[in-house]
């Protein structure tokens, strides 16, 4: 899977040119230059100084997760210093990857299946600028797993000890699932407006994504507030990549000026 982010990249890049009006209908998103340069180049830029950052951090030492204290956890976070439930972790991997190929439901009528390239291209900024920014912080915090404190026999000592111990905030597979499945809920309000069953799609995205990241607390991979900043950073991502396509404002400015600030922004980190 670490190859996504570059195979998302470069489908990406090869798709970003600006779209046409379909002919005889109101397209709801449109594809700018300025937009796509803006989210690829603002992802680009946290994948980069994520990367850069984790390449200096050395894997926790026995004598480094010996020194960790759970009394020093928010209360609301302790708790997850006792789970661990390697059933729990293999199913956020299906829900979280099973929600990261949900928008494809939306090609399933003509009103998706028109607009595919713009869709498929939207998903995977979407994808890519939630991934970066998780990355980033992710490296930047180099906050231990809940398992780190976890005494627990049954936790390998080679996970202890592994550099992926150090990335639990926040949790990327909650924040994938939320940036899909809201990307997903939000693109089908826009496509079908006046469809009866936008409250069950929203419910039904929700309700998957929340049950994500209770599977990342359960399983003893990540801490409550991981879980809630994952939800927070997807939802805002999944929630902005079809607000800078809509088509209503392709005439309201620069093209793709709302874009350009994600670079500097995901470089202030």
């Amino acid at each position: 899977m670490r190859l996504l982010p570059l195979v998302l990249l470069v489908g990406a890049i090869l798709a970003a040119r600006p779209g046409s009006p379909l002919a005889g209908d109101d397209d709801p998103f449109t594809r700018r230059t300025g937009t796509e340069a803006g989210l690829l180049a603002g992802a680009g830029a946290c994948f980069a100084g994520g990367l850069w950052i984790d390449a200096g951090r050395d894997a926790p030492t026995p004598a480094d997760l010996a020194g960790l204290d759970p009394a020093n956890l928010p209360s609301f976070d302790r708790p997850a210093v006792r789970n661990w439930n390697p059933g729990s972790a293999a199913l956020s991997d299906v829900l979280a990857y099973g929600s990261m190929a949900a928008p494809l439901a939306l090609m399933l009528d003509d009103r998706g299946r028109d607009r595919a390239g713009t869709l498929v291209l939207m998903h995977a900024e979407t994808l890519l600028l939630q991934g970066g920014i998780v990355t980033l912080i992710k490296s930047a915090v180099g906050r231990a797993r809940p398992y780190a404190y976890n005494p627990d026999p049954r936790i390998p000592a080679g996970l202890r000890t592994s550099r992926t111990t150090l990335r639990s905030f926040p949790s990327g597979h909650t924040a994938s699932a939320f940036a899909s499945l809201v990307f997903l809920a939000s693109v089908h309000d826009e496509l079908h407006p006046d469809s009866r069953t936008r409250g069950w799609v929203w419910g039904g995205c929700v309700a998957t994504a929340t049950a994500t990241g209770w599977l990342r607390v359960r399983s003893g991979r990540h801490f409550l507030s991981d879980v809630a900043a994952g939800a927070l950073i997807g939802t805002a991502v999944g929630w902005l990549v079809p607000r800078l396509h809509d088509a209503e404002d392709a005439g309201s400015g620069p093209s793709g000026s709302a874009a350009l600030p994600l670079v500097a922004w995901g470089w202030a980190f």
